[in-house]
């Protein structure tokens, strides 16, 4: 799945399709979409229940973060860390983890 703000509809609307992303959530202009969207967009495109689409999503979620402990930042801020970062997992990436678990506790 796919999303951003409309500003770039056309592009995201021709990520979908077989090989491709499974959908596409469209915000306002130049703005992430809200989460009623993004939601609906999950469960269409896997045939899952609500509970299970954010499940997954945790899951993923926590995958992905972990991965970061191994990345080595070439922008923003952490880039002057350089191989310090090592080890260490990305704070935005583990900020999302806690967002999509208290999400999917709270519904």
């Amino acid at each position: 799945m796919v999303g951003g703000g409309s500003g770039h509809e056309p592009t995201f609307a021709g990520l979908v399709g077989r090989g491709l992303a499974d959908a596409v959530a469209i915000g306002n202009v130049f703005a992430s979409p809200p989460p009623d969207p993004i939601l609906a967009c999950a469960s269409a495109a896997r045939g899952l229940d609500l509970q299970s689409c954010l499940a997954a999503g945790v899951l993923a979620a926590e995958h992905g973060a972990e991965a970061t402990k191994g990345m080595v930042a070439g922008k923003s801020r952490a880039a002057r860390l350089g191989e310090r970062a090592l080890g260490h997992m990305d704070p935005g990436a583990a900020s999302a983890v806690v967002i999509l678990k208290a999400l999917a506790t709270s519904l």
